[in-house]
């Protein structure tokens, strides 16, 4: 059979992307206000190393400050330097990309490997990727492997396609159909495009019986992924029973709904807030969901929000902001929430699959600007 792109192990793509593009409708990363920078910028100067990562951030993206590229990496430095896997990755990015530093693999080789090592799923895929493309360091398909695994058992869309294709060519692992076509499925339902394509082309070549392992497989992986997101160590023996797993037909309020892809070699998410009394609240940004948890709120009159219908399985909702309006249309499902998404702005329509991520919101949300 012939894939659309993935011809392994010779050239398989340095990076394999799914467009989001409704990324666009919605507000930005976020922006900082004066008063919560000079606290951000007060906690680093103290030696706070997630402040300093905050700060970097503004920096990096011109949020509240005047961008600058090498102050930047000053305060990743910072942070890396004091083990923060999110500093030591935003450092390994710039080293990856030579932005602001001179392009250099082995310094990127370096802090990714140390965030993976603490767990961070990026991390754990970028590092993948500089072994599979020998960049800094001598090509291993086996260690290639071993890092998107690791990211893709936390739910890295990426890590499961390109772990996906790793099994249908034998490269870095035995050669196994049955597996690939498992985490296709899995990366497309997160809503990967390319993911989906692939899925679609191994399931024409494959029997019925294969197929029917594959997607049980898929399943099981499904719920293993999701019993680590749910799950702490110290929270596994004393979970409360009442807490329904996320795979029933239900919607969640301790916890954000997230779409992942990658846009320029950077992980881009678009996020969803619901309440039990029927509002919603809307956030796109590159950062991670614990990040995001600080700002995504009804009391950020920036993002968009709206009222959801809920019947079912069925959620239904429209979001207004200063840039028009956005209609939803979601099935709950195994997975988290399949919708159908049209803006007003544009006149655009796609579907995304969006997966819940628990997290611990803040009682009251970091404040927002519109620069």
């Amino acid at each position: 059979m012939q894939f659309v792109t993935m011809q392994l192990p010779n050239n398989i793509p340095t990076h394999i992307t799914a467009s989001l593009s409704l990324l666009i409708f919605f507000a930005p990363v976020p922006i900082y206000s004066a008063a919560s920078l000079d606290e951000i910028r007060l906690k680093a100067e103290r030696g706070d190393a997630a402040a300093q990562v905050q700060l970097g951030d503004a920096y990096d993206t011109g949020a509240g400050v005047k961008k600058d590229v090498a102050e930047a990496i000053n305060w990743y430095r910072k942070a890396a330097e004091q083990g923060n896997a999110e500093g030591q990755y935003s450092l390994g990015g710039k080293y990856d990309s030579g932005d602001g530093v001179p392009q250099d693999y082995s310094e990127a080789l370096k802090w990714y490997r140390r965030a993976a090592e603490q767990g961070h799923s990026t991390a754990e895929y970028n590092l993948g990727v500089l072994y599979y493309r020998a960049l800094g360091v001598q090509q291993d398909l086996s260690e290639a492997a071993k890092w998107y695994r690791r990211a893709a058992e936390q739910g890295n869309a990426d890590a499961q396609l390109g772990l996906g294709a790793f099994y249908y060519a034998g490269a870095g692992v035995l050669k196994d159909e049955t597996e690939a076509l498992a985490w296709f499925m899995l990366s497309a339902a997160a809503g990967n495009n390319e993911a989906a394509k692939q899925r679609d082309a191994l399931e024409r070549a494959l029997d019925t019986k294969k197929k029917q392992l594959a997607q049980e497989r898929s399943k099981k992986i499904a719920q293993e992924i999701e019993a680590r997101r749910n799950a702490s160590p110290t929270e596994e023996k004393t979970k409360d029973a009442s807490v329904k797993p996320a795979d029933e037909n239900f919607l969640r309020y301790d916890g954000v709904y997230q779409t992942q892809t990658s846009l320029t070699g950077q992980d881009q998410f678009l996020y969803l807030r619901f309440y039990p009394d029927g509002h919603v609240v809307v956030m796109a940004s590159v950062w991670t969901p614990e990040k995001v948890a600080s700002f995504i709120s009804r009391s950020q009159p920036e993002l968009p929000q709206g009222d959801y219908h809920l019947e079912g399985s069925k959620v239904v909702f429209t979001t207004k902001s200063q840039r028009g309006e956005v209609d939803y249309e979601g099935t709950i499902n195994e997975n988290g929430i399949a919708f159908h998404i049209h803006s007003h702005v544009t006149d655009f329509s796609d579907n995304h699959q969006f997966v819940f991520r628990r997290v611990q919101f803040p009682t009251t949300a970091e404040p927002l600007t519109n620069g």
